[in-house]
């Protein structure tokens, strides 16, 4: 009866009671990283109430009526409209005569020792009845507290101890709630306030939360997702196989993810994980390195590429660029033929400069001038507006290009000896997975693709050659071990439904709850590496 309540009526102190179901964690003040370790114990054990004699409150009266309302009686009711029906309640005068609690100080004190203050009204929801939402105006006796001298009143035991609703409308939305219904749905067939319900549920999440066993796990993926707004992440880690969410927490940096990582090591898990996919961070990859000796770090397909089409854009950009100085060259150049030479170079020098700085050689730029007339202005403006029409191609590669056959398109890139390489360069990039290579073969395959791009002498596609060095064997391991960032980008992608669905994140505590229990069922998968899949080798094998 008193389970919520805090206090001993044989006594004139409260006593604090244990909060059962909670997870008993030590919780360091000094630690300011926000996880599902630790937010699991940070909630009101008063948003829960789990005994069914308190969700029905219901009592029999001396004359056999059912009361729906112990210790209090119905005055009046008014019908609002067709949907609400308000109920006013007045307290008994044996209830009225009851102990009362401070909700200030927790003390116990009779009426007769307090004096008495007045009265207030508080409105609180109840469940339906028949077709109509039914909210209750109660009449409250309020006195000062002889312990703290605080006004206060005594809530009625039906009611709720933090949301003002009655314990059968709660127990109604925890039914509500653990069907997985959707807010907005319960909001709008019980009456409640979508605030309270988020709370409830909050409180329902962390008191059944409990951290997924580490014990099986042998392949993991991390990503980070944003929420919020402007640069804020949550990172999940998900097991690869059974698809289960194992951590999540705020922020993407490394001290953010090491109290997993720290997990791991404590269970005696680390040294069993046989491969991790991530993207390229910096961060999640020395921590790979520090706490998992024997995991295989695996770059996603799927980060390398949008780099490698991020470095075409610029290399596009830039000529495109060269194009646009060309024709302005030429226009200059045609309309400064009758000057002197000394004047016409002066005039001409700052293009000029400008072309060198793109990587044009001055041998070009003469012959240029040289044979050029009005014909190679529209020439050059044709090929500068062909290649804005380029940059879809050379995000998907030839092969994709040729099957669409674009006429037009394929015209414009035979045009351009960069750009036309660079599609030939992504078809062989994309290879590097699929094409059923062993880690070594891959492994040469990369280093040919280097020397190749080093041979353009293209700065941005340098850039690109030294980071795809530097994850060399992070990328040869693909093949052997089957992994991809796709299952978690497809869960990150359902984390990105849910949070269009709510309209936004707006308690990230509550939002990184949620996940876990969408999340927390297996759905086992079977990982077949390309190398496997193409040559019929057993995996086990291989490894």
């Amino acid at each position: 009866k008193y389970l919520h309540t805090g206090y001993n009526p044989d006594s004139q102190k409260p006593t604090t009671l244990p909060k059962e179901g909670r997870m008993q964690l030590e919780n360091n003040d000094e630690d300011h990283i926000l996880n599902t370790y630790k937010i699991a114990i940070n909630f009101n054990a008063n948003e829960l109430v789990d005994r069914s004699a308190d969700l029905l409150h219901l009592k029999i009266s001396p004359n056999g009526m059912l009361n729906l309302y112990p210790g209090y009686t119905v005055v009046s009711k008014e019908f609002i409209n067709d949907e609400e029906l308000m109920l006013d309640l007045k307290e008994s005068a044996e209830a009225a005569d009851n102990y009362q609690q401070c909700k200030c100080c927790g003390a116990i004190f009779k009426p007769s020792q307090a004096i008495k203050h007045g009265f207030t009204t508080i409105t609180i929801k109840d469940s339906p009845q028949g077709a109509y939402k039914v909210s209750c105006n109660i009449k409250q006796q309020r006195f000062k507290c002889p312990h703290c001298n605080k006004i206060t009143y005594q809530n009625p035991k039906f009611k709720h101890p933090c949301h003002k609703l009655t314990l059968r409308l709660y127990g109604l939305v925890i039914k509500e709630l653990n069907a997985m219904t959707s807010l907005s749905d319960i909001s709008k067939r019980l009456g409640v306030d979508l605030n309270i319900l988020s709370a409830i549920d909050k409180a329902r999440l962390a008191c059944n939360f409990k951290a997924p066993s580490l014990k099986d796990v042998r392949m993991l993926a991390i990503d980070e997702h944003s929420v919020l707004r402007g640069h804020n992440y949550v990172t999940v880690v998900f097991d690869a196989i059974t698809r289960k969410l194992l951590y999540i927490c705020k922020g993407h940096k490394k001290a953010d993810l090491m109290p997993f990582f720290e997990k791991l090591k404590e269970e005696g898990v680390a040294d069993k994980i046989e491969a991790i996919s991530c993207d390229c961070a910096h961060g999640f990859i020395s921590l790979v390195e520090e706490y998992l000796p024997n995991a295989k770090i695996v770059i996603d397909e799927f980060h390398v590429v949008r780099m490698f089409g991020d470095t075409c854009e610029i290399i596009r950009r830039e000529e495109r660029k060269k194009l646009q100085i060309l024709v302005d060259l030429v226009e200059k150049s045609l309309n400064a033929s009758d000057l002197d030479p000394d004047s016409r170079e002066e005039l001409l020098s700052s293009e000029i400069s400008k072309l060198i700085r793109l990587g044009v050689t001055q041998q070009y730029i003469d012959e240029l001038l040289e044979s050029a007339d009005h014909n190679t202005i529209e020439n050059l403006k044709a090929q500068a507006d062909s290649i804005v029409r380029m940059r879809w191609a050379i995000s998907l590669g030839m092969k994709a290009v040729e099957k669409k056959k674009p006429q037009e398109v394929i015209e414009a890139i035979k045009t351009n000896e960069t750009l036309k390489t660079l599609c030939f360069m992504g078809d062989k990039l994309r290879d590097f997975w699929h094409s059923g290579y062993s880690p070594a073969k891959t492994k040469r395959y990369i280093e040919e693709w280097i020397e190749e791009a080093q041979l353009l002498d293209l700065k941005p596609l340098n850039s690109f050659s030294k980071f795809l060095a530097r994850h060399i064997e992070h990328i040869m391991y693909a093949t052997s071990t089957g992994l991809s960032n796709s299952m978690v980008e497809g869960m990150n992608s359902a984390a990105k439904v849910y949070q269009r669905i709510i309209r936004g994140v707006k308690d990230v505590e509550y939002y990184m709850l949620k996940l876990h229990s969408l999340f927390s069922k297996e759905r086992p998968r079977i990982i077949k590496p390309s190398y496997v899949r193409k040559n019929g080798i057993q995996f086990s094998s291989l490894r």
